[in-house]
This record gives C-alpha cells, sequence and structure tokens, in this order.
C-alpha cells in the first residue's frame, strides 16, 4: 500500500473529540454574538484584523489536534452554508450546532442508539425551521430595508443609509456589488444602463470614449473574420447614412476588421465595434439583442451573415464606447423585448442546476432591467475597511434574505419560540437567545420571552428592556437566515452523533478555513 501515514479513532473517543472541536470553534465564533458582541483579534500573514464577523472568526481557526479538527471543519461547512443561502445568520447557527450537539450526544450516553437519535433530531429540526417560516412577515419600502440594515450592521448608520439607498435604486432584481473604496469614506455609485465590461475594436484608443447616438444595432452570434461576412450588412446599413451602426459580434477579426475601419474611416458607413468574447459571449450578444430589439444573426436558426436582412436590425438611443467598457441606453419603445427577455431568465432561474448558474442569471436580470449599484466602502486603515467591508456583506446578504423571505423576531426570539413550541424552553434551540445573555452577563430566564405576551415582545439587548421588536428601531432576523442555521445546525449535529470513526493524517491537521495555511 501508498499513501500518507493515518490514524485511526474509534467509537465514543472519535465522537467526543469531534464534538469538542465543533465546540471549540463555536465557543469562539460565539464572542462575537449580537450587539453586545465583543472583537476578535486576528494574526494574518497580511497583517492585523480585527471583527464582529463570525464566519471570519470561523474561517481563521486551526485545532492541533486532527480529530478535533473534523468537528471544526464540520461547523464550518454549515457556516458556509448558511452565508450562501442567506448572507447572515452563521453566528446563531454555530452557537445552534453545539447546543444540538450537545443534546444529541447526551442522549446517545442514556443509552438511545444513534441511528434513532439523529432520526428525532431530524423531526425537531423540520418542525423548528416550519414554526420561523409561519413567523415571518414580509418588508418592503425604504424604512423597512434601513431597519433590517440597521440591525444586521450592528447599528451602523451610515450603512444602513447607503444599503437602503441601493436598494431602493436598482430595485427588487437589481444588483448590488460591494467594492474597496480608495478613500476614507464609504460611498454609493448606481449604474445607469446596461454595462458591459468588453470595449470597442481597437481603433477606440485607450483613455477615449466614443458616443453614439440614435445608434443602428447589429448583432451577430459568431466570430467574423472575412470581408464577405460584414459586405452585406455594411451596404444594408448604408441605406441609414445619418445613424451610425454599432456591430456586436464575438470576434471581429482580419479582412472582417480592416473592412469596418476603412468603412468608418471613409464615413461610407460610420461603425464602431464591440467585441464581447469569452465562453458566455452567446449569453451576452442574446441579452444585447434584446435590449435593442434586433435579431441577432444566427446561421443556426437560418439567418445568414451574408444575406443580412433589414428587419434583424435593433437601435439604442446612446451608445457610450470606451476601449475596455461599454455602455448602452435603451429606447423607451424597446423596452417590451427586454421584458420579454427577463422573463425567460426568470423561468431558468427556477430550475437553475448551481448557486453560481443562478447568480449568473440574477446578474443578467439586473442589467437588463438597469439596475446596478456599487457600494464602495472606505476606512482609515486596510484592516478597519476590511473589517467593515465583511459587516456590509454581512448587510447586504440579510437585506436579501429578508426581501426574499420576509423577517422574523431578532434577538434569539424566533428559536427560543420554536423550543417553546417543542415543550423544551431550556431545549438546544433556545442556544442563540442563551448565548446573547451570556454575552449580557444575565440569566436567560430573565431575557426569556413571556408566554402569552405574543411573538414580537421580546428582550432588546441594546437597551436592556423588554419591548414590542417591532417597533422602531426594529430588531429582527431575516426568516431565510433563521431557517437555514436550524437546518444547517440539525446537519451538524446528526453528522458527529452518527460518526463512529475518524479517520485521520498522522501529523496536525491542516487549518480549517485556509487549506495549506502554516
Amino acid at each position: 500500500m501508498s499513501g500518507n501515514p493515518k490514524t485511526t479513532v474509534i467509537g465514543f473517543d472519535a465522537r467526543a473529540r469531534i464534538a469538542a472541536g465543533a465546540e471549540k470553534l463555536a465557543r469562539a465564533v460565539a464572542t462575537t454574538h449580537g450587539p453586545l458582541g465583543g472583537t476578535a483579534l486576528i494574526d494574518r500573514f497580511s497583517g492585523l484584523l480585527a471583527t464582529k464577523d463570525g464566519l471570519t472568526v470561523a474561517r481563521e481557526i486551526f485545532l492541533s489536534d486532527p480529530v478535533e479538527n473534523l468537528g471544526a471543519r464540520i461547523l464550518l461547512d454549515a457556516c458556509v452554508k448558511v452565508n450562501d443561502e442567506a448572507g447572515d445568520g452563521t453566528t446563531a447557527a454555530a452557537v445552534l450546532a453545539a447546543a444540538l450537539v450537545r443534546d444529541g450526544l447526551r442522549r446517545v450516553a442514556g443509552g438511545t442508539p444513534a441511528s434513532v437519535v439523529a432520526r428525532q433530531m431530524d423531526d425537531e429540526v423540520a418542525a423548528a425551521a416550519a414554526f420561523v417560516r409561519g413567523l415571518a412577515v414580509p418588508v418592503s419600502g425604504r424604512s423597512g430595508i434601513e431597519r433590517v440594515a440597521l440591525v444586521a450592521g450592528n447599528g451602523d448608520e451610515e450603512i444602513a443609509r447607503l444599503m437602503a439607498d441601493a436598494c431602493m435604486a436598482v430595485g427588487k432584481d437589481g444588483t448590488v456589488a460591494v467594492e474597496d473604496s480608495k478613500g476614507v469614506d464609504s460611498v454609493l455609485e448606481l449604474k445607469e444602463g446596461f454595462a458591459l465590461d468588453r470595449g470597442g475594436l481597437d481603433f477606440v484608443e485607450e483613455g477615449t470614449e466614443r458616443t453614439i447616438e440614435g445608434a443602428l444595432v447589429a448583432v451577430a452570434l459568431r466570430p467574423l473574420s472575412s470581408v464577405d461576412d460584414v459586405r452585406d450588412l455594411l451596404e444594408t446599413a448604408s441605406q441609414w447614412p445619418q445613424n451610425e451602426l454599432v456591430l456586436f459580434a464575438p470576434s471581429v477579426v482580419g479582412d472582417a476588421a480592416r473592412a469596418v475601419k476603412l468603412n468608418d474611416a471613409k464615413k461610407v458607413v460610420r461603425c464602431a465595434v464591440v467585441q464581447t468574447g469569452g465562453h458566455r459571449a452567446q449569453e451576452t450578444l442574446e441579452d444585447v439583442a434584446a435590449l435593442a430589439g434586433a435579431t441577432p444573426a444566427d446561421e443556426a436558426a437560418g439567418r445568414n451573415l451574408r444575406a443580412w436582412d433589414a428587419e434583424w436590425f435593433g437601435a439604442f438611443r446612446k451608445v457610450l464606447v470606451r476601449r475596455r467598457s461599454c455602455l448602452l441606453e435603451a429606447y423607451a419603445d424597446k423596452a417590451s423585448f427586454a421584458a420579454a427577455r427577463v422573463a425567460s431568465l426568470k423561468a431558468e432561474l427556477t430550475t437553475a442546476a448551481s448557486d453560481f448558474d443562478a447568480d449568473r442569471l440574477r446578474e443578467r436580470i439586473a442589467k437588463l432591467t438597469g439596475g446596478f449599484a456599487v457600494l464602495k466602502v472606505g476606512g482609515v486603515t486596510e484592516a478597519a475597511m476590511k473589517e467593515r467591508r465583511a459587516r456590509v456583506e454581512d448587510v447586504l446578504g440579510a437585506v436579501r434574505a429578508a426581501l426574499r423571505g420576509g423577517v422574523v423576531p431578532g434577538g434569539g426570539v424566533a428559536a427560543f419560540l420554536a423550543a417553546r413550541a417543542s415543550g423544551r424552553e431550556d431545549g438546544p434551540f433556545g442556544a442563540p437567545l442563551r448565548s446573547l445573555a451570556a454575552r449580557a452577563g444575565m440569566p436567560w430566564p430573565a431575557v426569556a420571552p413571556r408566554p402569552g405576551a405574543g411573538a414580537w415582545k421580546g428582550w432588546d439587548f441594546a437597551i436592556g428592556r423588554f419591548r414590542d421588536l417591532s417597533d422602531d428601531p426594529l430588531v429582527a432576523d431575516a426568516a431565510l437566515a433563521v431557517e437555514a442555521g436550524i437546518v444547517a445546525a440539525g446537519s451538524v449535529a446528526r453528522t458527529i452523533v452518527m460518526s463512529d470513526a475518524a479517520i485521520v493524517p498522522a501529523w496536525p491537521a491542516r487549518p480549517v478555513g485556509r487549506p495549506g495555511r502554516r
């Protein structure tokens, strides 16, 4: 046999050490929990980082015991999944997972077979997730978005205001991107029109731009290389001498490029070329055609480039062509074409094969609806900027989740009410509330919601008293984040409870969040 030497740990010892690793990660993450949570200082090769972001803390944890490290990795994977699905709630998910593991192992130690305990936990998790889903109320309007952002951003009013501005500007289907700012201040930039990250053919000089009003638009789905590929197109376009032609294609090279340049230089047919390139060129070209009301030349569909039909032309009100980018502004009377394309993409979104495909479809929908914003995050130091950007990304995830699935009472109340509904107030689903109480230095019964007081009557840890959490300032969590956290925590607990062997390298494990480091 060949391979690296490994150590095998069997039975109770394996399960206990795996659970201990998950517990250590959860305890470290829990220190950042809620408005009274602390800051974790992380020593990175790139410099010191101070953060209140639970997922950032979890990614940095590396346990020297390789069996314990397995437990930490299992919990980290769950936190990442919650973040991917809902963009927030990773700290509460880690705390809840550790509590479910403890509860499950206690039952196993009491003599219940691990497989039976796993099935019981599956039922309990499903019931808790359904209970939380039933508590959700929708979020709408600028004030609602700003209130959710304020909670997710630990009371940062500037972040909340900018996030609300961005979401209102781009609409429900719009895209908000987060980038580093070059200055100290955080700023919001709104992008109008359909932006392409590809620019014009090489006769648009670096640092210059070409603005074309009332552009005639032609779209070809295959690369163009010969004079015959563009001859009929240019001859047909010459019937509209007052309109400059903008040709979109994967690439225009060789004799085709020379013919276009010559016609443009001699002003026979003024023409700009935008090459989309890339492995998703056809998607981009089809979206551009829809926006312009054009019909793409596609030989597979019987539309031959060498017999160009004037009916295939579309139009843009304005096209701004730069060397490496392009901005397109559509006519209002072409909106029906873009709307049909958006409807088609939304249908594809419901059957997307992966998160990557879904994100790509959302980006295309956002571009076609004209909604795109960039929130540039600033800071006095690089470490401060990174910490704030992590918080902004959490806020963005929370707002997106809230807009999709509504909000539930925050402060650990939603999960605690699920615990109460199951008949076990002191059970594992009350762990997020107990964690917040520990941060506040209070016994958890003192902050538990009063029976019969209503779902939104709970303890506000920021001000230290009971109140209606739906009043301003709102104390709420995205329902999708709480539900995803419950499901992910249940998956962690099931995996650890069912573990009866651990097979690990004979030397210390690699870091959980940064493979290969140190």
